[in-house]
């Protein structure tokens, strides 16, 4: 199982420690730092990592003379720079950057901060890809245990985190022991992303497009427990239908939501649940931010008293979408399947199908065939790139050449 590492949160950390050390008169003074850190970030993105370096560095030397060694930017910026080494495999320049990132952050941000989840994450990262499994384990542990204290346990750096340990135990053949954790992964997704029309994100489609990979990762795990527990088969191999159809997103399901919205704009009491359901949206996305924002502020600069106020509105707001989504869907089923449309299970999309109709669908190195009277899912011994091969023959049998119809080629299609 191939391990891999978001780092959408280390960059939203990284930048949340600029803006709060530049809200003041310094920030006017900082371009050339600035300037090094949006070069660094674009080369980045390219994949250029040897020739961010030199910016990194850069950005360490400019943070050290304007903040000092002990601030969070510094740390940032020897986080920033390991990234760079550890996506070359310069795994041993990367780790005392890690190790003296993480030491500064625990100082000025406090041990629960979450800035300090990102560099446990990072380094527990490091040491996984190199195969050190035992020392990455207690890092990510306690990466989430310190996000879900700050965050909640819903909330989308939780999942990177059960996802780094649902990695973790996949890479070792830790298979049971992975399922738990990329189950929770993927319900978080779900919840933002389907479960109801209320995807909390703003981005909530997007989101679930690039948490692609989890869903993928959740159905392959569920098959390697299938094979070590074959009396448990059946229920993981309808799990693993289910979440496969969610790996399959496209735009549809945003243009279905807003098709929705206005078909039911002419329902008055539909309407008025729909745009309570977007009133309190707004709120939930607004208390989040400042829930954020206030748990990424130095250790001295937090107020508990206001950390639990805002996590304990944003909990009754939680509540609230919960009640609205539970409404919807007993009120105006309809407008719910429209909107937030639910992957099916085996047993439910037999049913639609006719007594010569199979479906088939195909992920990579597995395929579920369902007919109205079974359904089996088989382990294919082919690969993407042979099989969109195979396929392209037989379909180009069926285009006259020169007014002639090409010979079938039965023997691909006995292969398939």
């Amino acid at each position: 199982m191939q391990t891999r590492h978001h780092r959408n949160h280390l960059l939203m950390a990284l930048i949340t420690a600029l803006a709060l050390a530049w809200s003041g008169p310094a920030w006017a003074q900082s371009d050339e730092l600035d300037a090094a850190y949006k070069q660094c970030q674009m080369l980045d993105k390219q994949g250029k990592y040897a020739e961010a370096i030199p910016f990194a560095q850069t950005f360490i030397k400019l943070t050290k003379k304007e903040f000092g060694e002990a601030h969070a930017n510094y740390a940032a910026g020897l986080i920033n720079l390991a990234e760079l080494y550890a996506n070359q495999s310069q795994y041993a320049d990367a780790e005392p950057l890690f190790k003296r990132a993480l030491a500064i952050q625990v100082k000025a941000l406090g041990p629960e901060h979450p800035g300090v989840a990102v560099s446990l994450d990072s380094l527990g990262f490091l040491y996984s890809n190199q195969g050190r499994h035992a020392v990455a384990e207690p890092l990510y542990k306690r990466s989430l245990a310190i996000n879900e204290k700050a965050l909640g346990p819903d909330h989308p750096d939780v999942a990177i985190s059960l996802g780094n340990l649902a990695f973790l135990y996949g890479n070792q053949g830790r298979y049971a022991d992975a399922l738990p954790f990329i189950r929770r992964v993927t319900t978080i997704l779900r919840r933002r992303g389907i479960d109801g029309a209320s995807g909390k994100s703003v981005g909530a489609e997007s989101e679930r497009k690039s948490g692609r990979w989890y869903f993928l990762t959740h159905a392959s795990l569920a098959i390697a427990v299938s094979r070590l527990n074959p009396s448990q088969s059946a229920a993981l191999h309808d799990e693993a239908f289910e979440v496969i159809q969610l790996a399959q997103t496209s735009s549809a399901a945003s243009a279905l939501s807003q098709m929705a919205a206005r078909l039911g704009a002419g329902d008055e009491a539909l309407a008025r649940t729909v745009r309570s359901q977007q009133d309190l949206l707004g709120s939930w996305r607004s208390l989040d931010k400042k829930l954020i924002a206030e748990l990424s502020k130095p250790k001295g600069a937090r107020s508990p008293d206001r950390e639990a106020r805002l996590c304990g509105n944003l909990s009754k707001t939680d509540a609230r979408l919960d009640a609205l989504d539970r409404e919807l869907a007993e009120k105006f089923p309809q407008y719910t399947e429209l909107a937030s449309p639910q992957p099916l299970k085996a047993a439910d999309a037999r049913k639609l199908l006719g007594t010569d109709e199979a479906l088939v669908v195909y992920n990579g190195s597995f395929a579920w065939i369902l007919r109205h009277d079974g359904f089996r899912m088989l382990e294919l011994d082919i690969n993407r790139k042979k099989l969109e091969a195979a396929v392209t023959k037989l379909r180009a049998s069926f285009t006259p050449v020169k007014g002639k119809v090409p010979g079938f080629p039965y023997g691909v299609a006995h292969d398939l």
